[in-house]
């Protein structure tokens, strides 16, 4: 069955934890909306139906590519994505066709300047993220609601994606360096997607990925001790909504059974994988103020200092989990793993300028100490672990891993 998709003329605004999208730098970016014979191929659909679609500027090393997901929060319910297919997160027909129009914004990593950023020449990528399902959905018909119908079938936008890069650009061809990347819901599409991906270029393709501000944590929230996030997946990834179960990593279905929620969440997956052919890169705060506000649920502002003594303990608790859990990650398999972990209360920090270029500690400047840990993602001698706290700046060797002393 194929979708039919009518234009619509209100465009509904959704605010969600998107990252990445507070602002815009639109030079040469042009938008690829998939044409419908390559949806069709393999199926994959928006979720109204509509070919998906990202933005491509081509780079002058054509053999070299930036991929970058798209965030945008989830569904999780049949009425949220209903709502959801009625915007630029749901439908290609609200895609705008000059990114400087659309909420996005395409710096710090992706930025296009060749003076300070060594990947400004690479060709980038900005994927679209229309599905609300982190790239995992695959139901087979389209769930039939009043007057409309939703099309969960993420799972096979990545081979229309993918296909129709290596149409456009030899992506699966000639690709010689390649790093997936992604922020929120898009930083977990990253981790759900990457066997796949890596699985279809080139066999000599140095593949990196970098989930920015993806490591969500299974944790309880503070005024009821209620696991907000882990609910939503139960209740979302059966074969009742998004039927998403097919798309978790085979080790971690392994190993938790009937408990296939688990496999969403980077501290359940990370420390399962065994491809031999994944790098990661880790960049996350502590202190994520999306995790923070929607999962952890503290009530206050911490940073604008409106917390009471027991909200800012329960908002250090927090941090020192997710550190705790990220970092034994990294120390499990320093060849594979490495990270950048800060304190600021922050949801994103690789796609805009100032925490790409220009992260402080203790209000020294620390000009493009991101970027060399980005760079050791190729580099096939192995990773550096590293960690940066604003409170205290270490670094590791090559091949060991040192926890900070406090």
């Amino acid at each position: 069955m194929k979708p039919t998709v009518v234009g619509v003329s209100v465009i509904v605004a959704i605010v969600v934890g998107i990252g990445c999208t507070t602002g815009c730098d639109d030079e040469g970016l042009v938008l690829h909306v998939v044409s419908a014979d390559v949806a069709d191929k393999y199926g994959g659909y928006c979720l109204d139906g509509s070919p998906p679609g990202y933005y491509l500027r081509t780079g002058a090393q054509k053999d070299k590519w930036r991929i970058h997901i798209r965030g945008g929060g989830w569904c999780w319910t049949a009425s949220q994505c209903l709502s959801r297919a009625q915007s630029d997160l749901g439908s290609s027909l609200y895609f705008t066709e000059h990114f400087c129009d659309s909420p996005n914004i395409a710096e710090g990593f992706m930025n296009d300047n060749s003076t300070v950023n060594p990947f400004a020449d690479w060709n980038l990528v900005f994927w679209m993220y229309c599905g609300g399902t982190s790239h995992t959905s695959n139901r087979e018909e389209p769930l039939v609601l009043p007057n409309t119908q939703l099309w969960f079938r993420e799972r096979n936008v990545v081979d229309v994606i993918l296909d129709d890069l290596n149409q456009v650009g030899g992506l699966l061809e000639t690709a010689t360096e390649v790093v997936l990347t992604g922020t929120s819901a898009g930083a977990l599409s990253t981790i759900m997607i990457s066997s796949r991906v890596a699985e279809k270029l080139p066999k000599t393709t140095a593949f990196g990925v970098m989930p920015d501000s993806g490591y969500f944590l299974d944790y309880p929230s503070y005024q009821w001790g209620v696991y907000v996030m882990r609910n939503q997946l139960k209740n979302a990834i059966g074969p009742h909504l998004w039927n998403a179960t097919g798309s978790v990593d085979p080790n971690c279905a392994a190993a938790h059974g009937d408990d296939l929620w688990m496999c969403f969440f980077p501290q359940y997956i990370l420390p399962l994988v065994e491809d031999p052919r994944l790098r990661f890169f880790l960049p996350q705060s502590m202190g994520d103020s999306w995790q923070v506000e929607n999962l952890l649920k503290l009530g206050c502002d911490p940073i604008s200092l409106n917390c009471n003594s027991d909200q800012l303990d329960a908002f250090a608790v927090f941090e020192d989990a997710l550190s705790q859990s990220i970092q034994q990650v990294v120390q499990q398999n320093t060849d594979t793993f490495s990270l950048f972990l800060t304190s600021c209360y922050q949801h994103g920090q690789t796609c805009s300028d100032p925490d790409w270029y220009d992260p402080s500690i203790k209000g020294l400047m620390t000009r493009g100490l991101l970027i060399p840990r980005a760079q050791s993602l190729l580099n096939t001698a192995g990773v550096d672990a590293f960690i940066i706290l604003l409170r205290l700046l270490f670094l590791s060797g090559l091949y060991e891993f040192c926890a900070p002393a406090f």
